[in-house]
Formats: structure tokens, sequence, C-alpha cells
């Protein structure tokens, strides 16, 4: 009669510390679970034409106040490119938002029209044209932030524009002195055209350049590929030359520019089509630090 008795009292002890640790792990586990909170990722940035194409951009897509995408946006980038370059009558409108907390953390002067830009940028260096792109930017009461990450982009189709040097130069954007910006010229022209970005890199480099030391604007000229190579030379550096003689009578230090010409030997587009020998004419400026 002991032998089983003691049998029965080891099972039933054996029950009740199953049981005690099972009540253990599941209260221990509801208490977790109650005090975590569930943080939803950020939904993906649609970018929809019709029902038979689409793609998507991460949402998290920005650091809070940055400009720079992640990495994860260059796959569905290079698919919209490809549909770009598929449908040359189609464009995209790009508007960049910010938040105007963001806009006080930041040193772009506006962070809509620089997050925007940087992915026109990449659809241009993937041989989109100015006229498929138009960029814009929005100041909006808030976003929604996941690890410091945000969307904060609105992309949608729309018809493209005849490029024109005048469609060129508007789509230029201005970020600062150490960033190149393309400045475009009426065919024929030495004077190039004037925008309100322009107008900014004009304020912001005579002043700078009117110091006697720092680091020399590059002023590069370039060229289509139409016509003889020494005459596409004497061009390119012709209107690099105005464009220094245009600062200097603003009152540039001369020797703080310097001049030069490539003639159409660095391409941003393809010559074989009109829009592209239109963005090849062109004078890039910069400073390299």
């Amino acid at each position: 009669m002991t032998q089983p008795f003691i049998t029965r009292l080891t099972a039933l002890w054996l029950l009740a510390g199953l049981w005690w640790a099972g009540s253990v792990a599941v209260h221990l586990f509801y208490i977790k679970r109650v005090g975590q909170q569930v943080i939803e990722p950020l939904p993906p940035i649609l970018i929809k034409h019709g029902t038979d194409w689409q793609t998507r951009l991460p949402g998290a897509l920005f650091s809070r106040a940055g400009s720079d995408m992640a990495r994860a946006a260059h796959t569905p980038i290079d698919r919209l490119s490809l549909h770009l370059l598929a449908n040359p009558g189609l464009a995209v409108a790009i508007t960049g938002q910010y938040t105007l907390d963001e806009a006080s953390a930041t040193v772009a002067p506006d962070l809509g029209k620089a997050r925007a830009a940087n992915l026109a940028d990449r659809l241009m260096a993937d041989g989109i044209g100015p006229g498929q792109i138009q960029v814009g930017s929005e100041r909006v009461p808030s976003l929604r932030y996941v690890n410091d990450s945000t969307g904060a982009l609105t992309v949608a189709f729309t018809k493209a524009r005849p490029t024109t040097a005048r469609s060129l130069a508007d789509a230029q954007r201005y970020i600062d002195l150490f960033h190149p910006m393309e400045l475009y010229f009426e065919s024929g022209q030495t004077t190039f055209i004037r925008t309100p970005e322009t107008d900014r890199f004009v304020a912001d480099a005579v002043p700078f350049l009117k110091q006697a030391r720092g680091p020399a604007l590059r002023v590069t000229g370039h060229t289509d590929s139409v016509g003889t190579l020494a005459a596409n030379q004497r061009l390119s550096l012709r209107r690099a030359v105005a464009v220094r003689q245009f600062l200097v009578k603003l009152g540039a230090r001369p020797g703080r520019i310097l001049p030069q010409g490539r003639g159409p030997s660095q391409p941003i587009a393809a010559n074989a089509t009109p829009e592209g020998r239109l963005a090849n004419r062109r004078v890039t400026v910069v400073i390299k630090r």
C-alpha cells in the first residue's frame, strides 16, 4: 500500500509543478504583451498608373528632417524609370512633404523640394528628361514616424511637358554652392536663363566669392554633339567665361572662379534626341571642397 501511495503522491506533485510553471509562463507572457506597444510599420508609398502598372516605395523613405532616400527605394525607382522611358508622353509629379518642426531642424532651404529632388535626380540619372518630371513641395501639419523614419512623398502621373531650354532651366534646383547646378541657355546665346533658383545661387555665390581666400567656383561649359569638336569646345568655354563675367560684374573676385569648356565630352542625356541635345547644352557650377 505504501509504494503506490508514494507513486501517486509524486505524480500529483509533478502535475502541480507543471501547472505552476505553465501558469507563471503564461502570466509573464501576458504581462509582456500588455506592456509592449505594438508599432505598425509605415505603409508603402503606392505609385500607380491605371490598372495595369504599379510599384511601391518603402514607407520608411527618409530620416527625420533628412532628404536622402533609403537604399530600399532603388528597385522600385528602377521600375519607375523603365515605365517612364517606355511612355515618353507620361510624367510624374513628385511632391516632397515636411513639417514645421523638421524645417527648423535642417539647413535645407526647402526640405520638401529637397526630398522631391532626390527622387527627380535619380530619375534623370536613369535618362528621364526634365519634361517628364515635375517637382513640388508641401508643408503638412504632421507626419507619422516609425524609428525616426517617415514617407513624406507623393508621386502621381500626369502628362509630359514639351522640353525647352526654359523648362530645363525651370527644373533646376539650387541646394547650395557645394552641390552641382546646371545653367541653361537659349540657342546661340551666352547669357544663362534666369530663374528664382539661379537667383538664389547668385545671391550665395557673389558674397562667398568676394572673399580673398577660399575654394574656387568651377564653371564648366558643355555642348551637344552637333557641329565640329573645335567649335563646340569654343562655345562651351565662351559660355563658361560669360558666367564668370556675370558674377565678376556683381563683385566676385575673378581669381576665385575657374571657367573651363568640355564641349560634348560629358553629356547628361542622349544626343540622339532633340530633348537630349537641349539638356546637354549647359554650364555646371559647383565649388569643390
